[in-house]
């Protein structure tokens, strides 16, 4: 492994709309040339089982990776080795009336998904990656939850 990288996050609980503030960690074995680091917000949605985690976590025919935010915390460089860098992110948490959760939320209902979810809760993950080409990218995710509420 070329190296190590870590995410702290203030918590792992929020509303739509709500800022989710945290740090990325990287420290590197060798000089490393890169494309940049990078933070995301993303989810996954199964088709035919529901919500999936980075690595298919959870069985389920297919699963499609959704970006909901990307930002670039530092630009294409040679990284140093043995410092350790520091990156503070702030990312926002997806509203329901976003199209994506409605287009997901229309799927489960059209397939009876029926699988194991709180209601109005949905799994998302932070990713941090340094972005390295021609080889295996150093990198890291974090989970979230964001709880919705259903209008009245």
């Amino acid at each position: 492994m070329s190296g190590n990288m870590n995410i702290a996050i203030t918590k792992t609980s929020f509303q739509p709309g709500e800022i989710i503030e945290g740090t990325i960690t990287l420290t590197l074995n060798k000089p490393i040339k890169s494309r940049g680091v990078f933070v995301s917000l993303i989810s996954f949605e199964g088709h035919g089982g529901g919500s999936r985690g980075p690595g298919g976590k959870g069985g389920g025919s297919s699963t499609s990776k959704h970006v909901w935010e990307s930002q670039t915390l530092d630009p294409a460089k040679e990284y140093p080795p043995y410092q350790e860098l520091t990156y503070p992110f702030q990312l926002t948490a997806p509203s329901i009336n976003d199209p994506f959760y409605s287009l997901g939320a229309l799927w489960r209902y059209v397939t009876r998904d029926k699988s194991p979810r709180a209601p109005g809760m949905k799994d998302y993950w932070v990713e941090a990656k340094l972005d390295i080409s021609m080889a295996f990218d150093v990198n890291s995710q974090k989970e979230i939850k964001i709880f919705y509420t259903s209008p009245d």
